[in-house]
C-alpha cells in the first residue's frame, strides 16, 4: 500500500473537464496510477470537485468525491494505492482512514511504482500544494487527532509559560 497526503488550496477554477495533477508512475515515464483530478463536472456554480482514477484513462467523474468545493479554501487531500490490486481510493479531510472515501472505478493493472509526480496541465485550475507526504500506512500520513491534541496542549503550555514571568513582572510594578 502507498498513502500520500497534502493540502491543496485553488485559487482559480479547473474546466469542466478537468485533468489530473499528481500520480505514482512506473519507470518508464508513461504509466501513471492513483491519478488525482480536479474538474468543475457535476459541481455547482463557481465551485469545483476532486476524484481520483487509476490510471489516466480515468475521466473526472471516474471517482469524483461528491463534495462541491471552494476556491481559496484549503482540504486535506489524502490517497491510498493498492499496488497488488491497482485500485486507488481518495478521502478529503479525513482523520481515520474509516472515514467516507471515494475508489476509483476505472480498471487498471499492477506495476511497480518508482515515483510520485506533480503535474502542470492546463485544464487543472490554479493550485497551491503543500505539506505533501507519501507513506506506507494513512498513519504515516495523517496524524490521530490524539496526536494532534497533544501537540496543542503542548503549545499551550509553551505559550501561558512564556508569558506568566510577564504578567508577575506587571503585578509587581509599583
Amino acid at each position: 500500500m502507498l498513502y500520500t497526503s497534502f493540502t491543496v488550496s485553488f485559487s482559480a477554477l479547473p474546466t469542466a473537464g478537468g485533468a489530473y495533477f499528481t500520480h505514482f508512475r512506473d519507470n518508464t515515464n508513461s504509466n501513471f496510477r492513483d491519478t488525482i483530478w480536479a474538474s468543475t463536472t457535476g459541481a455547482g456554480a463557481g465551485s469545483f470537485r476532486l476524484g481520483i482514477g487509476n490510471t489516466t484513462a480515468a475521466t473526472a467523474i471516474s471517482g469524483q468525491i461528491p463534495t462541491d468545493l471552494s476556491l481559496n479554501t484549503s482540504y486535506t487531500v489524502v490517497t491510498r494505492y493498492d499496488v497488488d490490486a491497482a485500485q486507488s481510493m481518495i478521502w478529503l479531510n479525513p482523520a481515520a482512514e474509516s472515514d467516507p472515501s471515494v475508489a476509483a472505478t476505472d480498471s487498471s493493472t499492477p506495476f511497480n511504482i518508482y515515483a510520485f509526480n506533480l503535474r502542470q496541465n492546463a485544464g487543472e485550475g490554479t493550485m497551491t500544494i503543500d505539506d505533501l507526504k507519501v507513506g506506507n500506512t494513512f498513519a504515516d500520513v495523517v496524524p490521530e487527532p490524539s496526536a494532534l491534541a497533544l501537540l496543542g496542549l503542548g503549545a499551550l503550555g509553551l505559550l501561558s509559560r512564556r508569558f506568566r514571568p510577564f504578567a508577575f513582572a506587571k503585578r509587581m510594578a509599583p
